[in-house]
């Protein structure tokens, strides 16, 4: 019985170690499944299990009996090995600052903003000048008026025939503030749809009673000298006899046109301009016909290659500039025949009659500039319109940014070009 009972016991607790380590076992495999979706579920080596006691563990790395030993792998590294596991801290920082890596890139560069141009020449200026109101200021021609002063300066002039076989002009000013500009005389007819085309501010001295009449339709644009008096924009001289010793200060003007409520002018639609010059042409002087009056009258262009202007010449003399002494010069020359009749009304003491100029409707037009010479039509469909200068095939002629000169010539007259 005793040693039945011997035997009992050694058998009782080899059994009770060897369920203790199949216990043991279980619970590490059974963690190490229930670890396998993610490494936070997976317990420390160093943990103690619920079935495995702590007075009954055999030591850490003894082999169990009858077991295979297992590898002593860090858990961490286990998982690992078997699913590349990306911290969800880290992996975002990385990313991000792979993204944030700049690629090299050129220096932005800037395009230049054309300045405005004027709508009478083309010429840039800033926006305030070149998008203000012309001012349209009669000058007269015959010998006791000249030299004209600021005349130069005009970006347009129009010179046409009047009563007596004479010419006049009228001058646009945009850029310019000259504070002395002149002679000014009496207006015509013409300027009438001139002044309308360019709502332009009109200076000048009086008229006949019938042109003034036809002026009131131009309403505040009518600067007339007669509504001054001291102190305005029109002043007298001591170097010249009357009636050739009124003047205007265009500064003066445009302030007091704005001193009546009228607004600069930015819708002006301006002419046809190139952008890149054209080759030399072949023409090198243009001779415009005097009206009946004489050759006093008679002007003549030379064209210099080098400046790309045609120097004007007056009856046998140069035209000169009273501001500076110089010969006049511009980039353009226009023939514009036109309709030319005389009116019912008297226009002078003398009693020559008005003449009526058509500038609206259309007609044979000549434009010069580079020496080259453009035949082509004229148009212009109503009194608020820019007349246009079209080719023989209807397209547009091109002038160069500058100065023009136009000559309203009767529908009969011709020029010679050589």
């Amino acid at each position: 019985m005793i040693a039945r009972h011997r035997i009992t016991r050694r058998r009782a607790l080899g059994l009770t170690i060897s369920a203790a380590l199949l216990v043991s076992l279980a619970g590490c495999r059974s963690g190490e499944e229930a670890a396998a979706p993610g490494p936070t579920a997976v317990p420390s080596p160093a943990s103690p299990t619920a079935a495995s006691p702590i007075a009954e563990s055999p030591p850490p790395g003894t082999p169990s009996p009858g077991t295979t030993p297992l590898q002593a792998t860090p858990v961490g590294e286990r998982a690992a090995a078997a699913t590349p596991v990306v911290s969800p801290i880290e992996a975002p920082t990385a990313i991000a600052s792979r993204s944030v890596i700049p690629t090299p890139t050129a220096p932005p560069t800037e395009t230049p903003v054309p300045l405005p141009i004027s709508p009478l020449s083309g010429l840039t200026s800033e926006a305030r000048i070149a998008g203000r109101r012309p001012i349209a200021v009669k000058i007269p021609n015959d010998p006791g008026s000249r030299p004209p002063v600021g005349i130069s300066q005009a970006e347009i002039v129009y010179e046409h025939e009047t009563e007596g076989g004479i010419t006049r002009f009228t001058a646009l000013f945009v850029l310019s503030d000259l504070r002395k500009v002149g002679p000014i005389r009496s207006a015509r007819f013409v300027d009438v749809d001139l002044v309308r085309e360019y709502s332009a501010l009109f200076a000048h001295v009086g008229g006949s009673p019938a042109v003034r009449r036809a002026l009131r339709i131009l309403s505040d644009l009518d600067r007339d000298e007669f509504f001054y008096g001291a102190g305005g924009p029109y002043f007298r001289t001591d170097d010249r006899q009357a009636p050739h010793n009124t003047f205007v200060d265009l500064a003066k003007l445009r302030a007091d046109a704005e001193s009546i409520g009228l607004e600069p002018l930015t819708d002006l639609t301006p002419w046809v301009f190139y952008g890149k010059p054209p080759l030399h042409g072949a023409v090198r002087t243009i001779h415009v016909p005097a009206p009946p009056a004489g050759g006093t009258y008679r002007a003549r262009y030379a064209y210099d290659s080098d400046s790309r202007r045609y120097s004007r010449w007056i009856g046998n003399g140069p035209t000169i500039d009273g501001l500076d002494g110089r010969q006049v010069a511009v980039e353009n020359v226009v023939v514009q025949f036109t309709r030319t009749a005389a009116t019912q009304f008297v226009e002078d003491s003398l009693g020559n009659l008005s003449l009526d100029i058509e500038t609206v409707g259309e007609g044979k037009a000549i434009v010069l500039h580079d020496g080259l010479r453009f035949n082509g039509r004229w148009s212009r469909r109503h009194v608020s319109a820019r007349t246009r200068f079209t080719d023989e095939s209807g397209n547009p002629i091109a002038l160069r940014p500058g100065h023009t000169w136009v000559h309203l010539l009767r529908t009969t007259a011709s020029i010679l070009t050589e």
